[in-house]
């Protein structure tokens, strides 16, 4: 598409933005999160138990490709998946574990409210990229921490987010300072419009700055501008069945929180299109997608494959807002078919076994995932966290050397090995002997 084509499509938007303006309110802090809370509880219990695996933060905070070397801040939002989940089961525990991701995060906050960018993909990047790389970040830690705040858990991490309030207000008005670069450069990725709705929005409300929650309604509106008759937000011209379920989660949770005069109407086509594209095995069709499915590249996340959980969320997430059954249907099929390529996931007898110094524990994963494999003694207490990460397919092993987290050798007696991944989890008793 030319320079002109875009200017053009922005002008466009920006109508849009202006007319849906004069309609959209918000709503207040505590009811729209209350009400997300209990959402969540309404939709299937046994899919939203496995949702967190593989999100939770190492020993230095870190999640996902993080673990190997610091690369960027959007990286870190996997873990606000696994606070939010802990803030709506209640869940104190989980939720300080996922507060390290945080605090890694933030300790690579620059003086100007950026963050720092880690090879290969800095420094000399776009700077639509950066602001990207934040904007994603806030969405979804803004949005966590609105719904920890309102829920039982709220008092307990009071002070812990009033301190970070200062830190999020230095990142949220850094990437204000380039909405208009934004809402250009973005301008045919809605799933990123509705980042940036997000990001502004939840920030907002957490800050109680309202020119923040106006520009999130402008990209929110820009983001509902590209879709087409048949649902379609259209990503680089097209359609694609992975980030349209990407748009319509974060539009979604956008939505809850702030009125929208377009929002059950985009959503209904939107998720009407989507659920076409999930197959009766519960796979996804990429037939003709213009982003995902092929091997195609991206800057913040590399090989793009098809975000089956984002997609399976946004239509929870629409069957029970919308009380649109097909959804739902939709939801479970794709947990199902997921569930059914990581029931090969096998976790071998370690070996030797009962062993006095070193024990080698043996896997195989059915494709590429993440891992997460910890020891705990028979209290139920962690050990030590053996692997925390992306597993390739087949067979890998990890060798325990009866050492717990801090080094030090443990005693003999009982322990169990725990290996979880995002829709399973097995466990096997080891015995360690003098």
């Amino acid at each position: 598409m030319t320079c002109s084509r875009k200017a053009i499509r922005l002008g466009l938007g920006m109508l849009i933005v202006t007319l849906l303006l004069s309609h959209a309110t918000a709503f207040g802090t505590q009811t729209p999160a209350l009400t997300e809370i209990q959402l969540i509880r309404d939709m299937p219990r046994y899919i939203m138990d496995h949702l967190d695996n593989g999100n939770h933060p190492d020993r230095n905070g870190m999640i996902g490709y993080n673990r190997d070397g610091w690369l960027s801040v959007s990286l870190q939002r996997g873990g606000m998946l696994y606070l939010l989940l802990s803030a709506v089961d209640g869940d104190e525990a989980g939720a300080d574990n996922a507060w390290r991701a945080i605090d890694a995060a933030f300790q690579r906050q620059k003086p100007d409210g950026s963050f720092h960018i880690g090879h290969p993909m800095g420094p000399d990047i776009a700077r639509v990229d950066s602001l990207n790389d934040v904007s994603f970040w806030l969405a979804k830690l803004c949005h966590a921490l609105l719904t920890l705040q309102a829920s039982e858990l709220g008092p307990a991490f009071e002070s812990r987010i009033d301190a970070l309030l200062p830190r999020i207000e230095l990142s949220a008005l850094w990437v204000a300072d380039g909405a208009d670069v934004l809402a250009y450069g973005d301008s045919e990725a809605p799933n990123r419009l509705f980042f940036h709705a997000c990001a502004f929005g939840f920030s907002g409300i957490l800050l109680e700055n309202q020119e923040l929650m106006d520009l999130g309604r402008q990209f929110a509106a820009q983001g509902v501008g590209t879709q087409r008759a048949d649902g379609v937000f259209l990503e680089l011209g097209g359609h694609d069945s992975s980030y349209q379920g990407v748009s319509l989660l974060q539009f979604q949770q956008y939505a809850i929180h702030f009125a929208h005069p377009a929002a059950d109407a985009a959503i209904q086509l939107g998720s009407a299109w989507e659920v076409m594209r999930v197959k009766p095995s519960g796979e996804i069709d990429v037939t003709g997608n213009t982003r995902t499915g092929y091997g195609q590249e991206d800057f913040l996340d590399g090989i793009k494959q098809v975000s089956y959980i984002e997609v399976l969320l946004a239509l929870l997430y629409c069957g029970e807002a919308q009380d649109y059954e097909p959804a739902t249907d939709a939801a479970i099929r794709i947990f199902d078919h997921l569930s059914s390529e990581s029931s090969r996931v096998v976790l071998l007898q370690n070996h030797p076994n009962p062993f006095r110094r070193t024990t080698a524990i043996g896997y195989t994963l059915a494709s590429r995932q993440n891992v997460r494999m910890v020891v705990y003694d028979v209290l139920g207490r962690q050990v030590r966290v053996l692997a925390d990460g992306q597993s390739p397919e087949g067979y890998s092993h990890v060798v325990w050397d009866s050492k717990d987290n801090a080094g030090n050798p443990v005693s003999p007696g009982i322990y169990v090995v725990r290996l979880a991944t995002p829709l399973r989890t097995e466990t096997r008793k080891m015995s360690l002997v003098k």
